[in-house]
This record gives structure tokens, sequence and C-alpha cells, in this order.
């Protein structure tokens, strides 16, 4: 622009003016004294001083926008999705769903594990909040759609699973699911519903094995303690009817089943459910007639051969050696002329002291399995050519 450039003054504001110029720019500019008059053609100043005022003008615009841009995505709710999940924490209600936790207890993503929780999650925003209102919200809204109702049991599972199971993992596992527990019962007393609620921490395995079922880590702890005694229970009637109606109307107490359960996961992670596939929780009351291949408990097994080994699953609990190399250290260790150490067919008794652990029993063994385990008692030849028992001699 040079420097006879004209331009029409349009309004005067203080010491400056508004003009168009030919162009069809409108500027603003410092005028001198006299002041022009609307409407007046003035000579405009020179570009440079104009240039540089718009040009700061311009990088401040910018830098507030660049800095605008980077709080939003430090505070918003995407960079939530992209960290590490902490915790994941499933609520049964009848809705069943779960919450996806970063490390400071934020929900990161909330999932539906049923169509009644696709109803509950229905509208809501959770991203974001402290669990612990989101819980409040959860209960608030699931008796708003009368899946609680004032006057009436309420009961609530929490399912906590650490994203790390490292030993505070579990620990702050445990924390949480006692905080969420006493929030869930103050809610429901609010309410005047009578409060029944649970909460326990599980491993990640035991998700992966609930995910595949569709049911929440305590839903399934429950249903494999349902199969253990033996109950009719199906993975349908746990989804559609939830816990307390299944079991109940299955003929087991809910709550009970549940105190049953905690002790055993919270073994310092040593436990060992039984993965079980929807055909099998769907069919439940036929798996007597089945053969073990995929895993459900064994049941009034005939005895074997005599001298034989019990053939044991390919899946091998930690600390626990093969009975083949069991044998060959008792061998190693008898004393020379003597006949092979065989194991017997031993009948199994579940919490039996000296009960060998074996992976396919749905319950725990309440001693630890690399402790609990010890070698039967030695078979040797008499002098007729029988076998019998006869302790091993202590040396």
């Amino acid at each position: 622009m040079g420097a006879d450039e004209r331009g029409l003054v349009l309004e005067i504001r203080g010491k400056e003016a508004i003009v168009l110029t030919p162009q069809g720019e409108f500027r603003r500019v410092r005028v001198p004294q006299p002041f022009p008059s609307i409407g007046e053609e003035i000579m405009l100043p020179p570009a440079s001083s104009w240039t540089w005022a718009r040009m700061k003008f311009a990088a401040t615009a910018v830098a507030l926008v660049f800095l605008a841009w980077g709080l939003s995505r430090i505070f918003s709710p995407g960079i939530l999705a992209r960290q590490q999940p902490a915790f994941y924490v499933a609520i049964d209600i009848n809705p069943s769903l779960e919450l996806v936790l970063n490390t400071q207890e934020k929900v990161m993503e909330a999932n539906s594990l049923n169509t009644d929780g696709k109803v509950l999650l229905e509208g809501l925003n959770l991203r974001g909040q402290d669990v612990q209102d989101a819980l409040r919200t959860l209960a608030k809204v699931a008796l708003e759609k009368g899946y609680l109702r004032p006057g009436e049991e309420g009961f609530l599972l929490v399912s906590v699973v650490p994203g790390k199971e490292t030993e505070e993992g579990i620990e702050a596992g445990d924390r949480l699911a006692g905080r969420l527990a006493k929030v869930a019962e103050e809610v429901l007393r609010a309410e005047r519903v009578e409060p029944v609620v649970k909460a326990g921490t599980f491993k990640v395995e035991l998700r992966k094995q609930a995910a595949r079922l569709g049911l929440s880590p305590g839903k399934y702890a429950l249903f494999l303690k349902a199969l253990e005694a033996g109950l009719p229970v199906t993975v349908e009637a746990l989804k559609e009817r939830g816990a307390l109606k299944a079991l109940r109307q299955a003929g087991a107490d809910p709550q009970k089943l549940w105190d049953s359960i905690v002790p055993d996961v919270r073994d310092k992670g040593e436990q060992h459910f039984n993965p079980v596939s929807p055909k099998e929780g769907s069919h439940v009351l036929e798996r007597e007639n089945r053969e073990n291949k995929e895993g459900l408990p064994k049941k009034n097994l005939p005895p074997l051969p005599e001298g034989r080994l019990e053939e044991k699953p390919s899946r091998e609990s930690p600390g626990v050696e093969k009975e083949g190399q069991d044998i060959g250290t008792a061998q190693k260790r008898g004393e020379t002329g003597k006949a092979p150490i065989v194991f017997p067919k031993r009948e199994e008794t579940p919490g039996k002291k000296g009960d060998a652990f074996s992976p396919q029993d749905i319950k725990v063994n309440p001693e630890h399995p690399s402790k609990g385990v010890r070698i039967p008692e030695r078979m040797e030849e008499n002098k007729e050519g029988n076998r019998g028992i006869k302790e091993q001699s202590k040396e």
C-alpha cells in the first residue's frame, strides 16, 4: 500500500477513524486534529505502522487459540480414553455394567454387560466422573427406572479387577471395593432400600473368562460356585433375572455363596476357576453325562486300575510338579532293592488336608498349592507277592 492511498471516513471513535479503502477494506486509523467529517476523504498513514499493529494482534490471537487447544486436550475425556486402565469395576444390580477407571479413579469408559445395562446407561455421560459419584448416579437412576424399589431388598455386587496384578494393585483394589460398597449402602439406605451389598477383588484372568459368557467377574464366580454345588443355574438366568433371583430359584443363598467365594479368590491370587463355555452354562443339568473335556468338575469317577497313576490335564498349577517327576524323585530317595514306588488312586475330598492340588477343582484348596502337596504313602510288595501299603519310614 502506498503512502498516497486514500480512504473514506465512515465513523469517528475518539482519536481514530473507521475508513473505507478503494479496495473495499475497512480500516481503523489514527487521525490528527481537527478531526475530519463523516464522508470526507482523507490520506491514509503509511502501511508499515498499521501492518505492524495488525501483526501483533494476529500473533496474540494465534497464541490464545493454541493455549485453549492445549488445555482442552489436557482436560478432555479423549485423554482419559488413551490412558492405561487402572481398574475395571463391574456393578451388578441387574442391570449389569462395567466402569473402566484410570489411576485417579475417574471413569474412562462405561460399558453395558446386558440389555438392562444398556437401558440404565442410556442418556448418561459418566466419563471423567469420580467412580464414587458415578456409582451414586447409577444407583439413583436404577431407582428411577424401577430396578431398585423402596421398601424392598436391593442386592448389589461390586467386582473390582486391578489392571496390574501386583501386590500393590490387589491391595488398592481391596480398598476401592470397600469404599464402593460403603457408598452403595449409604445411597440405598437413603432411598429406603434394604441394602445387600457385596464387594470383592478378582483377577484379570477371571474377568476374561467371565467376558466370554457376557458376565461380570462377580456373577461368573457365583456361577462357578453354583456349578460346584450342583445347582441348576444357567448363564441365561443370571443375565435375565440377576444373581439374587436366579440363585434363590435354584435353591441357593446368594449371600452365603458369595461369602464362600471371597476368601478363595483373595488367597493371594492362588485361585483356579475352570473356564466354562456358554453352551455348558446353558445346559448345566446335562454336564454329568459328559466327558471332562471342557474343564467341568469330576464327580463320582470310577477307581483306576491298581498301580496306575491318575491322569491329570495338561494344564498345571504353578508350583506343583508333575506326578512323574515326584515318582522319580521318590525313587532316587528309596532304598536299594525295594520295589519302585507307585502312587495309588486316592479318593479326593475337597478341603481335606493332604489332598493333591488339582487345577480341575473349582473350589480352591485353602492351603498354598506349592506347600500343601504331600507324597502319598509308599506301595511295597510283601512276601506273599501281594501289594500292601505302609508308611514311608522317617530317616
